[in-house]
């Protein structure tokens, strides 16, 4: 099963004519920023109150005379998710939005170990490992050696409130070929996310990132629909893990709590009403502008199906911003997300002047080219 990553990495674009990239004194002072802070430490870190009794004995031994193991685990999967996070530009600082888990559950001989949760009012992340028993270290050799080497660009899932594991399993058979299937020996553990007692619905795209004797760490981004979730109280999370390939009938299950208005401190976010033309002769509107360490986003009602759109301009500084869009859900909700070599242009930026370009080969040319369409608008980001 293909994902959108391998869709965007299918096409051939041609960026020729577009602005080079190039830094400023002043982005360059904001870059040191970051790196000082980086230096300095996480400003802090939030500790879940889980149900299972492992973390509140990690959380005893934390002020205790074991406090630096535990403090370095915590630590450490921390830097993970931050680090692919960031991927490789810069470390981001995403304590503010993390709760700290390090609960590890064992079934079917495999065991589970859930190390982070990154929450907001659109998006959850979490980071894992997964420590597989020697029999399927064995059969999916091909596919651990393929994720160490960075080959594995992972999956994505479409999980709703209607929609079962079974559901999953069932899809999964349909849409692979059997052959493709039969390459399949490492468990795909599709996760089901239930925030206050009702179960979210949304794209869930399943990272595997890192694997070594056995064990895989895998990063799953889940992208909420459109509603909103209230970050004003706490956020009681439920996790359940199964395996979307049917090789293990392994269950995996994590509960806690979050604060939500904790978690939202260091959100910028605006609201628009922004009308935007499209090549097809259809209309979206803009409807927030967010910003935090997690990411920047536009998020939009409408249909841009069949369109491959990004949002190129600059930011008040002059400097370029570029955004991708990743579609939208079926209630006519999506986004566009901010490249992240752009970043670090979105913070202190008062406003950004964008335009549409979309995607078109033409009739004998092997590359597709971004073309421009429309004006150009403006949208506070303060």
């Amino acid at each position: 099963m293909r994902n959108i990553y391998d869709y965007i990495n299918d096409i051939k674009t041609d960026t020729g004519p577009y602005t080079p990239e190039t830094f400023t004194q002043l982005e360059s002072k904001r870059w040191q920023k970051k790196v000082r802070r980086q230096i300095r430490g996480p400003k802090r870190l939030i500790y879940a109150a889980c149900a299972a009794c492992v973390i509140l004995c990690l959380t005893g031994l934390a002020a205790g005379p074991f406090r630096g193991q535990v403090n370095a685990a915590m630590k450490s999967a921390s830097e993970s998710i931050s680090r692919w996070l960031s991927s490789g530009n810069w470390e981001k600082d995403v304590s503010p939005y993390e709760t700290v888990v390090n609960t590890k559950i064992v079934s079917d001989g495999i065991e589970v170990k859930l190390e982070s949760v990154i929450l907001d009012d659109r998006q959850l992340m979490i980071t894992l490992t997964q420590k597989y028993p020697g029999k399927i270290t064995k059969q999916a050799k091909e596919e651990l050696e393929s994720i160490r080497n960075n080959v594995n660009n992972g999956y994505a899932i479409y999980i709703n409130k209607n929609r079962t594991f079974d559901d999953m399993r069932k899809e999964l058979k349909n849409t692979m070929d059997k052959e493709e299937l039969k390459k399949i020996k490492l468990p795909m553990l599709a996760a089901e996310i239930y925030l206050n007692d009702e179960k979210v619905s949304g794209i869930e795209l399943i990272h595997p990132v890192e694997a070594e004797d056995g064990k895989v760490r895998v990063v799953y981004e889940c992208e909420l629909e459109c509603g909103k979730l209230d970050m004003s109280k706490e956020i009681d999370t439920r996790i359940e893990l199964q395996d979307a390939a049917g090789i293990t009938d392994g269950k995996w299950f994590y509960e806690f709590k979050a604060d939500g208005q904790e978690l939202m401190a260091d959100t910028t976010s605006v609201i628009l009403d922004q009308e935007v033309s499209l090549p097809d002769g259809k209309k979206i509107t803009i409807t927030e502008y967010k910003h935090n360490e997690i990411g920047t986003y536009l998020y939009y009602k409408g249909d841009t199906k069949g369109l491959t759109l990004e949002l190129r301009g600059k930011n008040d500084q002059g400097e370029i911003v570029w955004f991708r869009d990743y579609g939208a859900f079926e209630d006519g909700c999506g986004r566009f997300k901010l490249y992240q070599v752009n970043e670090v242009r979105a913070e202190g930026a008062e406003n950004m002047a964008l335009s549409v370009y979309f995607l078109q080969k033409d009739e004998g040319k092997e590359a597709a080219t971004y073309r421009q369409y429309g004006e150009e608008f403006t949208i506070p980001t303060k």
